[in-house]
């Protein structure tokens, strides 16, 4: 089991109709507040960082709680601000980057505190063990391709990262007839390229209607 890590924010970030507000109002001042919060993140990702927090496993799951002073705002403006929190986290140099390689999944969950409004970020990261299971299943079947011309199969080379197999539907994985990167959750399962045991691999919408049924 991994070890979830913590970061306590204090203060209430701005919400939308904050933000909303404040581009309507100059660039500048949206910037300004946006630079502003930014920093605040950052200044606490940097004492958490010297207190030992890490992010060496990735991608990473994160958990926000939002303590508010009271239930004026609604959830989704107020979770709005997880953008600026990850762009200091970023500037930290906690996470390299905020993409699908660094972030995992993302909850929020919300309660009030009138004396000590702050945002709680938990973070763990996922089960490494499960994803290399995963990896080494789908490299270890030996792919190959139905010809209908022949009727018969032949071996066929996979592009890096393609799949017939996760339980993550958000994993990133690679088109096996084009190598396009796409969510394996989004991907069509192949008629031609199939496993020794006839698991089909994943591909992309545009290959599956144009090379799965093309009869050569």
């Amino acid at each position: 089991m991994h070890k979830i890590k913590k970061i306590i924010i204090p203060g209430e970030f701005p919400g939308m109709n904050q933000i909303i507000h404040a581009n309507r109002t100059n660039r500048y001042a949206a910037n300004h507040l946006k630079q502003k919060t930014d920093h605040h993140v950052k200044m606490y990702a940097l004492k958490a960082m010297r207190e030992g927090i890490v992010l060496d496993k990735l991608p990473v799951n994160f958990t926000f709680i939002w303590y508010v002073k009271n239930r004026r705002k609604d959830k989704d403006n107020i979770s709005s601000a997880v953008k600026f929190i990850f762009d200091g986290l970023v500037k930290a140099g906690l996470l390299e980057n905020d993409g699908w390689e660094q972030v995992g999944n993302i909850s929020h969950k919300f309660d009030v505190d009138k004396k000590n409004p702050r945002i709680e970020i938990y973070m763990s990261e996922q089960n490494i063990e499960r994803k290399q299971k995963e990896q080494e299943m789908n490299k270890m079947e030996l792919a190959q391709v139905y010809m209908p011309t022949t009727k018969k199969y032949e071996r066929y080379e996979l592009p890096d990262g393609a799949a017939f197999y996760s339980r993550d539907m958000d994993k990133v994985c690679s088109c096996a007839w084009c190598g396009k990167k796409l969510k394996f959750g989004d991907t069509y399962t192949s008629r031609r390229i199939h496993t020794e045991q006839g698991f089909g691999y994943g591909v992309c919408e545009k290959c599956y209607y144009a090379r799965d049924f093309k009869p050569y």
